[in-house]
């Protein structure tokens, strides 16, 4: 067979290249597998995130002073919980979100019985970053957790007896019943400073 007959045979049999997925697929396909879900829910979750900005200022003015977190559930499909101090009725949500060419309904779910708000939380912050220095000198994180409701230290150290003797005088000194405390022991370190955001959504304005 001369060289040139094997070249034609080999571009005959050749796959076709793959088509290269533009950004947006490469978005859904990314969010579906890191959520589990399917392309089809990945496509209508990015399409919510991208519209619900108008939904949640309305959401944060309704319950202005109460909200004491606001957090994504993307699994088994998307949807905002908002918990909010005090009491009332749970209850579940939909806003029409969109634009003038597609809209699609937003689920959110109203959860009531939060000891405390967001913004107060937020002001503990400083207590509690006095507080762990106070105790641990290789502190790496601090912050409050919307969906927990709880503010968390990360400290760079070990399971000791010096180390959980030290965590139990923190909470001790710490002392606030509507917004719990949780030391985590950790293996890892980054520069020192104060997460007010996570376990949040960050919204742009």
């Amino acid at each position: 067979m001369s060289l040139l007959s094997a070249c034609s045979n080999n571009l005959l049999n050749a796959e076709p290249p793959k088509q290269a997925l533009n950004g947006a697929e490469q978005e859904v396909r990314s969010y579906s597998l890191l959520h589990g879900v399917s392309t089809a829910e990945a496509n209508k979750a990015l399409f919510l995130e991208a519209n619900r900005d108008s939904a949640l200022d309305a959401i944060e003015k309704e319950f202005t002073g109460r909200i004491s977190g606001i957090y994504v559930e993307n699994s088994p499909t998307y949807k905002v919980v908002v918990r909010v101090k005090g009491y009332g009725h749970n209850e579940k949500r939909n806003i029409v979100v969109g634009n003038a060419i597609s809209k699609g309904d937003l689920p959110i779910d109203i959860q009531y019985g939060a000891k405390e708000t967001r913004d107060v939380a937020k002001e503990q912050l400083n207590k509690a970053t006095k507080l762990a220095n106070k105790y641990f000198s290789k502190v790496q994180t601090i912050g409050y957790d919307e969906k927990s409701g709880i503010i968390y230290v990360h400290v760079n150290g070990k399971q000791t007896t010096e180390n959980q003797r030290k965590i139990e005088q923190f909470k001790a000194a710490w002392n606030n019943p509507n917004l719990p405390l949780e030391i985590h022991l950790v293996n890892w370190s980054v520069k020192p400073l104060v997460d007010t955001n996570s376990g949040a959504l960050t919204f742009k304005r």
